[in-house]
């Protein structure tokens, strides 16, 4: 959805940068080859390093607001992402 270009969304700097900054007071991560959901609450203090892994490369990894009014998303790909799309209000 987000490398296809499906829906309007920032990619790399600008993504990390606005999940950084976003509310997270409540959210959701789920991991591509995980049945698991982590659900972790005042995460205000977490920010898009905190999401690397040992490495230092990207695994896939999706993070969500409780309501899903924002999504954050680090592809397995290095080349590609990470994106960050924030739902539109329904009055624009």
């Amino acid at each position: 959805m987000f490398s296809a270009e499906k829906v309007d969304c920032l990619i790399r700097k600008e993504a990390a940068h606005s999940f950084d900054k976003v509310n997270k007071h409540y959210c959701y991560i789920f991991f591509q080859e995980s049945d698991d959901v982590l659900e972790v609450e005042y995460a205000s203090s977490l920010n898009a390093k905190d999401l690397l892994n040992v490495t230092g490369e990207y695994c896939d990894v999706y993070v969500v607001d409780k309501g899903f009014n924002w999504t954050y998303v680090i592809p397995h790909e290095r080349d590609w992402g990470p994106y960050f799309y924030r739902r539109k209000s329904n009055g624009r």
